[in-house]
């Protein structure tokens, strides 16, 4: 399977803090917004398995590219949070791009880089 590449043309937002009252935790409305929005526009297939994501975050949009790795189905080696922008991201392409966020075994952000150099990124990715 290929990997799918996308533009979103609305600004990333990095995600924010949830806030507790009467002793639960609660999303923030612009993080839940942004991440419904992120998931309404992705067009690309919904992958099975290991993944590899690409996010370059520029002033007015940002671009997506999410593939399939060809490894083993084993248990990921460590967990913890991402950086806030590729988390909203990601949480927002759960369901859609792929069923769950722990599918995502690799990623690389980058802030406003030159397009050629993702590709660069990417080409030596789908050789994994």
């Amino acid at each position: 399977m290929f990997s799918h590449l996308q533009v979103f043309d609305f600004p990333a937002i990095s995600k924010q803090r949830p806030f507790v009252a009467k002793g639960r935790a609660f999303t923030p409305k612009r993080t839940v917004q942004f991440e419904e929005q992120v998931k309404g526009n992705w067009t690309g297939p919904k992958f099975e398995g290991p993944v590899y994501m690409i996010v370059n975050i520029r002033k007015n949009d940002f671009t997506v590219e999410v593939g399939p790795m060809d490894l083993p189905q084993t248990p990921r080696p460590r967990r913890g949070d991402m950086d806030n922008y590729v988390k909203a991201i990601s949480d927002g392409l759960n369901g859609v791009a792929f069923t769950d966020d722990k599918q995502v075994w690799l990623i690389v952000g980058a802030l406003d880089v030159e397009p050629e150099i993702l590709c660069q990124v990417s080409e030596g990715l789908r050789g994994i």
